[in-house]
């Protein structure tokens, strides 16, 4: 639309600048396919925005992202030699970013029947607890335990249970509308290469019983030539390590549909309803070099 003088009016979302987190995810929709991913802050016809709404093949999910560019426990121990940290600390940023995705951009939506996902990544390298299944889980959940009965008067315990402590973001049962959080990483394929090199050469140490012996042996193999090339393969590609939640597998979400996420060497974790453990349900295998 055109004012008087010439002055073009848009939206008030039509200006808003893209993060380097959402920039990642542009392309990694790209990269798979999907539709939608190059729609940022699409009108859903509610009060928030979520960043994305993507589709494959018709299913499709509601997607937030979320980046990290500042770590308070970081700054609080930037000149601590000497520091215990709890789960709490440890876990409290992960969880702050997850749980205002939720609230704030996905809750208004939770009445569609679509999925609604929290996608998190890191490319300003701040460090945080999002590297590792295990610590993904816990922010979600709390620290995974054993909970059990015990009898007062005989000192003897009944049958357990496992179970998740200190809450998580979603503790509680709170967010039951969140289907998944997927964590957005950027992999060189070099680490691909030098995997598939050692896999190839792990028969140079194998035998070697000696753990320095065994240690040498592979230090050694390592500065063949071909090892240093495939340290210098170029290129790098997007991993999404998709975790779903337990409302998904309950029915109170939607569950995240089947190959949204699902590119190269891209993973899923979901709950086992026998074990009370999350479980690596699938894993695509890395692109060709």
């Amino acid at each position: 639309m055109t004012g008087l003088r010439g002055v073009v009016y848009r939206s008030p979302m039509a200006h808003v600048r893209r993060q380097q987190s959402e920039l990642w995810f542009e392309e990694y929709a790209a990269e798979r396919g999907l539709e939608g991913g190059d729609t940022h802050q699409p009108d859903l016809g509610g009060p928030a925005r979520p960043d994305y709404r993507v589709r494959l093949d018709r299913a499709g999910a509601i997607c937030e992202v979320k980046e990290f560019t500042t770590l308070s426990l970081e700054r609080r121990l930037k000149d601590v030699r000497f520091a215990s940290v709890s789960s709490h600390d440890q876990h409290a940023t992960v969880r702050n970013k997850i749980g205002k995705a939720a609230k704030k951009q996905l809750r208004p939506y939770a009445h569609l029947e679509e999925a609604l996902v929290v996608v998190l990544s890191n490319p300003h390298d701040i460090l945080v607890p999002i590297y590792e299944p295990g610590d993904v889980i816990e922010a979600m959940y709390g620290e995974r335990g054993y909970t059990f009965p015990v009898d007062p008067a005989t000192g003897e315990g009944g049958p357990g249970n496992y179970a998740y402590f200190d809450g998580g973001v979603f503790g509680g049962g709170l967010h039951s509308y969140v289907s998944a959080v997927v964590v957005l990483h950027k992999r060189d394929r070099a680490a691909d290469a030098r995997e598939l090199w050692l896999d190839q050469n792990r028969h140079r140490w194998a035998d070697i019983e000696d753990r320095r012996d065994k240690m040498a042996a592979v230090l050694e193999a390592c500065r063949d030539s071909s090892f240093e090339e495939a340290s210098r393969v170029p290129g790098r590609y997007y991993v999404a390590n998709t975790f779903s939640t337990v409302a998904a597998s309950t029915g109170q979400a939607v569950p995240l549909p089947a190959g949204l996420f699902d590119g190269a060497q891209d993973a899923m974790w979901a709950m086992n309803p026998m074990s009370q453990c999350f479980d690596l349900v699938s894993r695509s295998t890395p692109p060709p070099r």
